[in-house]
C-alpha cells in the first residue's frame, strides 16, 4: 500500500537499498550521497511533477533567505515575534536571512540529497548544476567555513562524476560544467587565501602586543646611561663583584635566554596552523578533482588546471 504523501519523503524516510544493476554508483557514493531509487521517475508523472514543484520552492526559499543575509536583531525579533504569535513566517518579508554560510550550506545539502534519491538523470543534472552555479554567489560573502564547503563540494563532485560516467549529458551541460567547475576553483582559492590572510592579521596583532609588552618590561632594567654622571661614577669606582654575584647574574641571564611558557604555546599554535593550512590546501586540489579528469577531454579542450591570480 502506496504511504501517503506521494514522492517526498517524511522525516523518517529511508531510502531502499540500490538494485544489483546500480551496485557500481552505490559503492562509489557510499558514505557520501544516499542511495538512489531503484528506477527513475516517469517523465510527466505527478510523482515527477511533486519533485519539481518541491525543489523550486525550496531553492526559491534558500534564495530568498540569500538576499535577506545578515539579519539585523530587530529582523530577527520580528521573525520571533511573528512565531510566537503562531503567524506564518513563509512571507518574503517574514524570511530571516542567513548570518552564516553553515545553515546555507546544510539547506542545499538536504535537497541535494532529495534530487539524488529521486535516480532521475533529467532532474538530476540541471538541479545539481543550478546549485553548482549558485554557490559561485552564494558562497563568498560569508566568512569561510572549510570542512562543510569541502564538504558539499566532494558531494557534487562525486554526484557529476557518477552522471558522466553512466548518463549521457549533452555538449551543452558538459560546457556548463565546465565552466563552473574552473571558477569554482579559482573561488575556492581565493576564499582560502583570504582565510589565511585574516590568521596573518591576527598573528600580527598578537605580535604587536607582545612587543608592547616587552617594551613595558623593558622599563624595570637597570640601565646605568640614565643615572646622573657623578653617581654613575661612583658606582664604577665603589662597584665590587664577587663569585657569588657573578654566579647569579650568570644564572639570571640564562633564564632570558630559554623561552617563555607564552613563547612555547605561541610557537606551537603557528606549527599546528601550518599543519592546518597543508592540510587544507590538499582539500582545495580536491575540489572537483573527479570531474576534471572526466570532462577535460570530453569536450575537446585542456584538463582545467588550478586557477591561481599571479
Amino acid at each position: 500500500m502506496a504511504q501517503p504523501g506521494g514522492f517526498i519523503p517524511p522525516p523518517t524516510y529511508l531510502p531502499s537499498p540500490a538494485p544489483s544493476n546500480y551496485s557500481s554508483t552505490a559503492s562509489r557514493s557510499s558514505g557520501v550521497l544516499p542511495n538512489q531509487r531503484s528506477t527513475p521517475l516517469k517523465s510527466g508523472s505527478k510523482r515527477e511533477s511533486a519533485l519539481r514543484n518541491y525543489l523550486d520552492d525550496a531553492l526559491l526559499q534558500v534564495s530568498r533567505k540569500f538576499t535577506k543575509k545578515f539579519p539585523t536583531t530587530e529582523e530577527k525579533s520580528e521573525v520571533e515575534n511573528a512565531k510566537s504569535q503562531g503567524g506564518a513566517a513563509g512571507g518574503v518579508g517574514l524570511i530571516l536571512g542567513y548570518s552564516d554560510v553553515e545553515p546555507l550550506i546544510e539547506d542545499l545539502e538536504r535537497l541535494i540529497g532529495l534530487v539524488w534519491v529521486s535516480g532521475t538523470a533529467s532532474l538530476q543534472i540541471p538541479y545539481l548544476l543550478q546549485i553548482a552555479g549558485s554557490l559561485l554567489d552564494y558562497i563568498p560573502p560569508f566568512q569561510p567555513r572549510p570542512t562543510p564547503t569541502f564538504r558539499l563540494f566532494n558531494k557534487l563532485d562525486l554526484a557529476f562524476h557518477i552522471l558522466l560516467s553512466e548518463y549521457r549529458m549533452s555538449v551543452t551541460e558538459k560546457v556548463r560544467l565546465n565552466s563552473i567547475v574552473k571558477v569554482s576553483r579559482a573561488m575556492v582559492v581565493r576564499l582560502m587565501e583570504g582565510r589565511d590572510f585574516l590568521d596573518e592579521v591576527e598573528e600580527e596583532d598578537e605580535a604587536e602586543n607582545d612587543s608592547s609588552a616587552n617594551e613595558d618590561d623593558s622599563d624595570l632594567d637597570l640601565d646605568w646611561s640614565h643615572k646622573p654622571a657623578e653617581e654613575h661614577n661612583d658606582s664604577n669606582d665603589e662597584m665590587e663583584v664577587d663569585e657569588e654575584t657573578e654566579g647569579s647574574s650568570s644564572g639570571l641571564q640564562q633564564g632570558y635566554a630559554q623561552p617563555t611558557k607564552k613563547e612555547l604555546d605561541r610557537t606551537e599554535r603557528v606549527l599546528e596552523e601550518e599543519r592546518e593550512d597543508e592540510g587544507w590546501e590538499i582539500e582545495v586540489a580536491r575540489v572537483y578533482s573527479r570531474v576534471l579528469e572526466d570532462i577535460g577531454e570530453d569536450i575537446r579542450g585542456d584538463p582545467i588546471g588550478l586557477v591561481v591570480d599571479e
